[in-house]
């Protein structure tokens, strides 16, 4: 029976790169259309337009792009609170464990999830309830990485 353990640091900085893949992945495209609706009715309304969508759309756009960058902002500042940000990860055959400021997540490996590989960090997302959580890749060994890998996969989770 395989188990691993590793440790690593959460940093404010680790934590708002991990926000802003999470946002640009879940809501890239959706954010860029907003942010072209918004420019577009202010150029509207410069322009002398006074119809009704003019006004609300920005005011849609603008609530939308709000909760993103509220979503950022508050990454790096939940991190900053914490006085221990060492993380200990526990892996075996049957689930993984995370131990961070003294709470313990336990999360079996047929919980659905989504890995997504970046060139600094792992994105775990947990499909169920859109919870997430990052490794840094310098705390994953060719050993640990192709073990989480397989037991996603083996679990009809996603790795990309």
């Amino acid at each position: 029976m395989s188990s691993y353990e590793f440790t690593y640091d959460v940093t404010p900085d680790l934590a708002k790169v991990a926000a802003r893949k999470y946002i640009w992945r879940r809501a890239g495209l959706w954010l860029i259309l907003n942010f072209i609706v918004l420019l577009s009715c202010l150029f509207l309304l410069v322009a002398g337009n006074r119809n009704w969508y003019v006004f609300v759309l920005p005011a849609i756009a603008t609530v939308k792009l709000w909760a993103w960058l509220k979503s950022y902002l508050k990454s790096g500042a939940s991190v900053e609170k914490v006085t221990d940000r060492k993380v200990t990860v526990y892996l075996n055959e049957n689930d993984m464990q995370m131990n961070f400021a003294q709470v313990e997540t336990k999360v079996s490996w047929s919980h659905p999830m989504s890995i997504s590989k970046y060139k600094t960090l792992w994105l775990i997302t947990f499909l169920d309830t859109n919870d997430r959580t990052c490794i840094p890749v310098d705390a994953l060994s060719v050993e640990v990485k192709t073990f989480i890998e397989n037991k996603v996969l083996e679990n009809g989770g996603t790795v990309a």
